[in-house]
């Protein structure tokens, strides 16, 4: 019996060597280099996986072997690419062959009916969903939805004239952590957690949870990376398995927006509603049953959505888009707005709480840069004056001080991806049907033709370039749909701040920042800073 076992489990493992040495082979077929993949991980150990300095190996491998080469997590082949016309291509001019973003190792079917939201989505799904979506983005729901910031920055500012009264050193990440949280939990969920001053609010915790779970997950995302045919079936596992763990930070993200869902469609007083997004998606199942026209103001958001990826009277010549009657296109369904909305607090709460605790960094470390926006901030607002949607429109240094920060220091740029759908040839280069094609954003974002002197911080640097050099946010139609609601809440919130103290750096501060990669690129250790109080 074992000799026989042992012969099957022997020919098994053969049959998988030769299959992954001739999938090891990808790049070579296409006459690309790369580094040299290993049985069974491919390149994830040269990587980090999470552990060690996120941007050494891309930036190494593109000194090394150029514009293009290959790598592979698991057998999965990743072809990556500096060269920003080709990426235009792929990103924007090309869209209808690359409109899938790069499969997550552990996610649902993209084309499951249920509760799948726009980042996983694909095709026809994707766009109904982000077609539906992208109004609540619009320029006047900004505005709209900019007191409930305010609000919430009010608050944050309380608890800094406390810090800034102890005068010891603190972690400004954290307190960011506390404003992002509250912000979209009250423009997702309509909720209100105050969770800027209480840290131990049960929602932030889940939150906290759930980032720690996504970042400490190693040993299941190796698996699926290392054996993607299994990917599908250890998704349906852990689904299976938050049917018995009450305290899944999953699961109570999701009971949470059903709860908020059923709360919301409960009020029936027109003088109660909100404006945030959570009524914004409500009013899509209202909107589609009523058959009401999309608005003028939504038409401007939903241009250049078509899976050409062209935009303007081109990509609109069989009115299929501009014209369209929301009565066309379906409304989201519960499931789809809790998907939505859980998205929006994964996407909201790390990503602008780091990026705002880049931006104390940089200022901290530059205090010329630091005073020069204090000035801007101080000729549009004065003491009493409340920071509005329009005036922070105004604040042009801020926002080259932002593109720089998001520069040296982009938050998500592992997937800075695209898929291809239908086999194709882009500026010579034949790419297969399955292929994701990634940006190496670090490269590009430290490219010294780009850029000049690229490892220093200099706002002014920002100017008219190539529109695939800065990509914090990614390009196209698969843009990150919250990049203007990110920036308004940071800036209103850098105003306020910078109205009121100045951020100094201590001998606690860590310079050079050491930085991790989990859910994003985020510091290591947090920031710590002091705050002193300006003279006014």
């Amino acid at each position: 019996m074992w000799p026989y076992l042992v012969a099957v489990i022997l020919v098994l493992f053969g049959i998988y060597y030769r299959h992954r040495r001739h999938a090891f082979q990808y790049f070579k077929r296409m006459g690309l280099d790369g580094p040299t993949p290993s049985i069974p991980f491919g390149n994830l150990t040269e990587i980090g996986f999470g552990k060690g300095d996120p941007m050494e190996a891309p930036m190494r491998w593109t000194k090394k072997y150029g514009k293009f080469y290959g790598i592979f997590e698991g057998p999965n082949p990743i072809l990556i690419s500096t060269d920003l016309d080709f990426l235009k291509e792929v990103f924007i001019k090309r869209f209808s062959h690359f409109h899938a973003r790069k499969p997550f190792p552990i996610a649902p079917d993209p084309n499951d009916e249920r509760g799948v939201n726009m980042v996983i989505a694909m095709g026809d799904k994707w766009k109904r969903l982000r077609l539906n979506t992208n109004p609540a983005f619009s320029a006047l729901k900004m505005k709209q939805m900019s007191p409930l910031i305010n609000d919430s920055v009010t608050r944050l500012l309380r608890c800094l004239e406390k810090r800034c009264e102890e005068g010891k050193p603190f972690n400004i990440q954290s307190e960011f952590q506390g404003l992002t949280l509250e912000v979209i939990a009250s423009c997702a969920f309509g909720l209100s957690i105050n969770s800027v001053e209480d840290r131990n609010h049960p929602f932030l915790t889940a939150c906290r949870d759930l980032f720690n779970r996504l970042g400490n997950g190693r040993l299941r995302v190796l698996v699926a990376f290392m054996f993607p045919e299994v990917r599908r079936l250890l998704w349906k596992f852990f689904i299976f398995l938050r049917l018995f763990i009450k305290t899944d930070p999953f699961s109570k993200l999701r009971a949470l927006g059903f709860e908020a869902i059923a709360a919301r469609k409960a009020i029936h007083d027109p003088k109660k509603r909100r404006v945030d997004l959570l009524q914004l998606m409500l009013d899509t199942q209202i909107n589609s049953t009523n058959g009401q026209a999309v608005s003028n103001s939504d038409q401007e958001e939903l241009s250049g959505l078509n899976m050409n990826g062209e935009t303007g009277p081109t990509a609109q010549s069989s009115g299929e888009m501009k014209t369209k009657k929301i009565a066309d296109r379906q409304g989201l369904s519960e499931e789809e707005i809790q998907a939505q909305a859980n998205l929006f607090i994964l996407a909201g709460y790390e990503t602008t709480s780091t990026a705002l605790t880049y931006t104390a960094y940089e200022l901290a470390k530059h205090p010329e840069v630091q005073c020069r926006l204090q000035a801007e901030v101080d000729e549009h607002f004065g003491e009493d004056t409340e920071i509005s949607y329009d005036t922070i429109q105004k604040l042009t240094y801020m926002d080259m001080v932002i593109c720089e920060v998001l520069r040296l220091h982009p938050i998500a740029p592992q997937i800075i991806a695209r898929q291809c759908v239908e086999s194709c040839t882009v500026n010579g280069l034949h790419l297969e049907k399955g292929l994701v094609v990634a940006a190496d954003v670090w490269s590009i974002h430290y490219d010294p033709e780009l850029w000049g002197p690229e490892d220093t911080f200099s706002p002014e640097r920002k100017a008219h370039r190539h529109p695939m050099a800065w990509l914090p946010f990614g390009a196209g139609p698969r843009n990150c749909i919250g990049m203007r609601f990110a920036l308004m809440e940071a800036k209103i919130a850098l105003a306020g701040l910078l109205k009121r103290f100045s951020i100094q750096a201590c001998q606690e501060t860590q310079i050079p920042l050491k930085k991790v990669e989990r859910a994003t690129i985020v510091p290591e250790s947090g920031v710590i800073v002091k705050l002193i109080r300006r003279e006014m």
